[in-house]
């Protein structure tokens, strides 16, 4: 009989391009489609960081073990979805939509006959979710930092929206050439 890990393994692009379209889709439609369809990694950061963070998150679960490092790729993607104007929860509430995906896909093959590898997968994802939790905050608590910092420092007048001098020279240059 055929264990849950092995239909994780041989449903994981399946499962794994839903999961990337999920959280893919809690962005606007055009940022949806710049993520998904742009493959240089660095003339699209988000959607690189999503795709392999999300593989090596369904590796580390997929996986019949403890989960105890974390790839650095799944640091990234916490970064990025710290600093984005998300809640809490919609940051971090990808990691137990895979429970829904795997069950979807993986019932079809029997997953009743799974019940304590199941209880195992849940528990690993239960597992990564509380990392990913610790690495929102301890973001979201270092860009608190840095946004004090430049208060205090008075670098928030750069920060805060208001243009630099040759910006202001720049727009100044357009209104008088129009």
């Amino acid at each position: 009989m055929m264990q849950l890990k092995d239909l994780l393994t041989a449903k994981k692009e399946i499962i794994l391009t839903k999961w990337i379209d999920l959280l893919l889709g809690t962005y606007s439609i055009d940022a949806f489609h710049i993520f998904k369809n742009q493959k240089n990694r660095f003339a699209n950061p988000v959607g690189f960081n999503v795709k392999h963070g999300l593989e090596e998150i369904y590796d580390c679960i997929a996986a019949e073990g403890v989960i105890e490092e974390i790839p650095s790729v799944l640091e990234e993607l916490i970064r990025i979805r710290a600093v984005q104007e998300f809640t809490a929860a919609d940051s971090i509430s990808f990691i137990f939509a895979i429970k829904g995906l795997v069950n979807t896909e993986c019932g079809k093959e029997g997953l009743t006959d799974y019940h304590n590898d199941w209880m195992n997968f849940e528990q690993r994802v239960d597992s990564m979710a509380l990392t990913i939790f610790d690495l929102y905050m301890s973001s979201r608590e270092r860009l608190h930092s840095i946004r004090v910092r430049e208060l205090e420092s008075g670098r928030h007048i750069l920060t805060d929206g208001l243009k630099c001098a040759s910006a202001i020279i720049k727009q100044n240059q357009k209104q008088i050439n129009t």
